[in-house]
């Protein structure tokens, strides 16, 4: 049995697909039972809870040969840092506890500095947590979500361009969430590590968000510039977006530590870690997006 948190995510839900299309046992774990139902289709096993609920997750982890676990977004957070280090010691202890020796963990580019990035450092904390564990974890330090672009959608649609804090003229690499799932599958799947160890994800390749404007351009054959928000524009959108005010400030220090080249993921990039999807591929998923059909990539 594997067992896969956030399932009904971008990553998790791809996950799950990928599992089933290989015949493997599965239990899906989200905090909602709607969309587990449609996704796991009678093919597998599902729960649904609260990870920070100790109990809940140590029940549904056990009975696992592997796990994949990953920490659930709450952007409304008071302290995005506090969500994510209350997630990561439940998931630990829940592993813990339920025996499973086999641990695949969604971490993220940049995890190896302990501060200076935002979000990313709830992360760093995450890998130190989960490595006090028994279990052989491997850690899946992926780069910048290609998904994550599809958050510029009601800009296009309201003032036709693309914009974050993040420079346009940074080249920084970028992965579509279905290359995460596939290399989780097969990691999950052979069980192949032990001890403690990291694997970088960094896509296709790099590329700046101008060069990504100009590509979501050609697809919707209409021009949409990339544009460099400052600070307090930057801050007032998030936080109309949704975000806390703490977790507007996270994602003001993640855009500028991206700025300032903290997070490139240079020089480490290898045959082992580039993975297949184009952002050229990917940027087809706006045509939907815009026409109100959905985000399967």
């Amino acid at each position: 049995m594997i067992t896969v948190l956030g399932a009904t995510g971008n990553v998790g839900s791809k996950l799950v697909h990928q599992l089933l299309a290989r015949g493997q046992p599965i239990r899906a774990i989200a905090r909602h039972s709607g969309g587990l139902h449609s996704l796991i289709a009678g093919k597998g096993e599902f729960r649904a809870g609260d990870i920070s609920n100790t109990e809940f997750l140590t029940q549904a982890l056990t009975g696992s040969e592997a796990a994949f676990v990953m920490i659930p977004p709450d952007y409304a957070a008071h302290s995005l840092l506090d969500h994510y280090r209350k997630m990561s010691k439940s998931i630990a202890s829940a592993v813990r506890r339920a025996g499973v020796p086999k641990v695949v963990s969604l971490s993220s580019l940049g995890a190896e500095h302990p501060s200076g990035t935002g979000p990313i450092k709830g992360l760093h904390e995450h890998e130190q947590i989960l490595n006090t564990l028994d279990a052989d974890v491997l850690h899946l330090r992926a780069t910048y979500f290609m998904e994550n672009l599809l958050m510029n959608v009601p800009l296009i649609q309201s003032q036709a361009i693309m914009g974050s804090a993040i420079r346009g003229d940074m080249p920084i690499p970028m992965i579509a969430t279905r290359d995460i799932a596939k290399t989780a599958a097969d990691r999950l799947v052979v069980q192949d590590f032990k001890g403690k160890t990291v694997h970088y994800l960094l896509g296709q390749r790099d590329l700046t968000l101008r060069e990504a404007a100009r590509i979501v351009s050609r697809i919707l054959a209409v021009e949409i510039p990339y544009v460099e928000f400052d600070v307090i524009s930057a801050r007032r959108g998030l936080i109309q977006m949704g975000l806390s005010p703490d977790a507007a400030e996270q994602f003001l220090e993640m855009a500028d530590a991206f700025n300032q080249g903290l997070i490139t993921g240079k020089g480490l990039r290898n045959p082992s870690n580039t993975t297949p999807t184009s952002f050229e591929e990917f940027a087809e998923i706006f045509k939907l997006a815009l026409a109100g059909v959905g985000s399967a990539a």
